[in-house]
């Protein structure tokens, strides 16, 4: 398309909100089988192309837009090759403490979505921006999060962190919905922690 023509001159904020486009349309749009494998193997192509463009162009990202790309990625079941993916780490390290809520819970799910095992460092990280922003994560983030974690059976957990969670969790639970609901209590017990979750927590659900 005329976008795959022009991708020479596409900034961050371009690419990001285009992927995120078309990560949104096909996440709403129902397709045929027929009509999803030919959109599938136009988009992979798409997609790999913009890979190849944005491997040098990493460094210009800012927070909101690695959001959106991981994000983007994600919902297309795209995993870029393993360089392309040590590139964006290293660039969401140097932005990962100016992450809002939203966008560090879109990352972590993404990561776990794809399956791709961060460093610890970078786990650790991101966890610790989800402590600094618990205040602020909404119960959809909240469950995301916790999900992430469990889907990469990571053992880098703060503890800090589960029990922030859970006191947010409390406070919030009439706002939880049931798939929120659901993908925090999975992750607990998925995670096995040690007497987690709390009965306080249990009986507030």
């Amino acid at each position: 398309g005329r976008s795959l023509e022009l991708r020479m001159q596409w900034s961050p904020q371009c690419v990001s909100n285009c992927l995120w486009a078309l990560a949104s349309m096909e996440y709403y749009r129902p397709m045929t089988t027929h009509n999803n494998n030919n959109n599938n193997h136009h988009h992979h192509n798409y997609l790999k192309a913009v890979e190849g463009e944005l491997m040098e162009k990493l460094k210009f990202f800012k927070p909101q837009e690695m959001s959106s790309l991981f994000w983007s990625m994600a919902k297309l079941s795209y995993t870029p090759k393993d360089e392309w993916m040590k590139r964006a780490e290293y660039r969401l390290s140097a932005c990962v403490s100016f992450l809002k809520p939203q966008e560090l819970s879109n990352i972590m799910w993404a990561y776990a979505k794809l399956a791709v095992q961060p460093s610890n460092t970078t786990l650790i990280s991101l966890q610790e921006q989800g402590l600094r922003r618990i205040s602020s994560l909404k119960p959809q983030a909240i469950g995301n999060i916790m999900w992430a974690l469990a889907k990469l059976q990571t053992k880098s957990i703060i503890p800090e962190l589960v029990t922030a969670i859970e006191e947010a969790s409390v406070a919030k639970m009439s706002d939880f919905n049931m798939q929120n609901t659901h993908n925090m209590l999975w992750a607990f017990a998925t995670l096995q922690l040690q007497n987690r979750p709390s009965d306080l927590l249990l009986n507030s659900v």
